[in-house]
């Protein structure tokens, strides 16, 4: 959930009856309670460390998962979608925003792009595959109806220009420390590089537990 700032906001906007939310790193559960307490909304937004490639509810719990730029970092992203699918009802859909491999790349200007972004912004190499292996193994896992739609150009650029903006470079820089708000950005120049080579997308996904 990094900060928790998409929780309280589909809280707002669709009020669900309660929302769990759960990431690895302590200093994001701690700034997201903090947020949650700042909203007055702790009762319906809870916040959990934890980890997505072994999630810390039972079977069937949830009817709604949602991961929003973070399974190209689990390590793996397959026992993310295995977990997520057995936490889920049946019925129960899944939402993800997530990066995937538009196609090799061909020279070695690309390669080496497309290698730091793997390892400066920890994406395990098993997570590094298409849009169409994507599909198929959301499927291999039971999943049904998968829609996924590539959406790089109406993210990415925004994403990469928004970032850029000094402003935002400041407040990065209060929350995650100097040095590591500066890291963020020059990840965020091969991840912009290696989308402009074509070998990067950007995807939405839906699918469903039956």
């Amino acid at each position: 959930f990094g900060m928790g700032t998409q929780d309280v906001y589909i809280l707002e906007k669709f009020s669900p009856k309660k929302i769990d939310g759960l990431d690895v790193t302590w200093k994001h559960v701690e700034l997201a309670r903090r947020r949650a307490e700042r909203f007055k909304c702790g009762d319906r937004v809870e916040f959990h460390h934890g980890t997505a490639t072994k999630i810390p509810f039972p079977d069937g719990y949830f009817s709604n998962v949602m991961s929003i730029e973070a399974p190209e970092h689990f390590d793996t992203r397959q026992m993310f979608f295995e977990e997520s699918y057995r936490v889920l009802k049946p019925g129960g859909v899944i939402g993800i925003a997530d990066y995937t491999l538009k196609r090799e790349p061909r020279n070695f200007i690309e390669k080496a792009v497309l290698g730091a972004v793997v390892s400066l912004w920890k994406v395990p190499q098993d997570n590094v595959y298409s849009t169409e292996t994507y599909r198929q193994r959301l499927a291999k896992v039971g999943y049904k109806n998968i829609d996924i739609q590539e959406v790089g150009a109406l993210t990415i650029p925004g994403y990469y220009y928004e970032q850029k903006r000094p402003e935002v470079k400041a407040e990065l820089a209060k929350i995650r420390g100097f040095v590591a708000g500066r890291l963020g950005f020059i990840i965020d120049i091969f991840l912009f590089q290696a989308y402009q080579y074509g070998l990067l997308e950007y995807i939405l996904v839906h699918a469903e537990k039956k």
